[in-house]
């Protein structure tokens, strides 16, 4: 789920009950910076520029790659 739809991995498992392990896993990243990385990324609907985890830009994981 946190690949193929990262909003619902976002919403009900991260935000919802905590569970970030995934994302903290494949991105290298601490369960806070998961949780602010699917707030304001994610799941927001500002347009306003946000920090984009290098792993997802780097192609480690093309599957889950944001795409333009």
């Amino acid at each position: 789920m946190a690949r193929m739809n990262p909003e619902k991995y976002c919403a009900d498992r991260c935000i919802s009950t905590g569970y970030c392990d995934v994302y903290e896993d494949m991105l290298e990243m601490s369960a806070e910076d998961v949780i602010q990385f699917c707030e304001e990324c994610v799941l927001s609907d500002n347009e306003e520029p946000c920090n984009i985890p290098e792993k997802m830009l780097e192609g480690d994981y093309p599957e889950f790659a944001l795409r333009p």
